[in-house]
């Protein structure tokens, strides 16, 4: 149970992650640095 539950967390906390960072990179580095 345990370990569903911290799997959960971890999921969670990762797509947390991704949206923050498809959210907030593109508008800091519009330079073209980054494809």
């Amino acid at each position: 149970m345990t370990n569903m539950i911290m799997g959960t967390l971890l999921a969670v906390g990762y797509l947390v992650m991704f949206w923050l960072f498809g959210a907030l990179v593109p508008e800091k580095f519009q330079s073209g640095k980054f494809p």
